[in-house]
């Protein structure tokens, strides 16, 4: 009697490193530019998947990992998916 639908949820995690002579300032732009592309509430849809965010991306703190500069980005989503 129809498609069947599942949701999936969870959290797509994205570590943006930059040399440490960008600087700081090259990362924390990407970030914003992931920010602005995947706003709460955007929904992407790929053959029989549907993709929710479910929250504005959360962009963490830079800092120093070995010789690049770090700075972590969630992105929480659920998928709707149609079997």
């Amino acid at each position: 009697m129809g498609d069947a639908v599942y949701r999936q949820a969870g959290i797509f995690q994205i570590s943006l490193f930059y040399p440490l002579q960008t600087g700081p300032s090259a990362a924390a732009a990407r970030g914003e530019l992931i920010r602005t592309a995947f706003k709460r509430g955007i929904s992407i849809t790929s053959g029989t998947v549907t993709v929710r965010v479910v929250r504005t991306p959360d962009i963490g703190q830079g800092r120093v990992d070995a010789d690049r500069w770090h700075i972590p980005c969630k992105i929480q989503f659920f998928a709707d998916i149609s079997t």
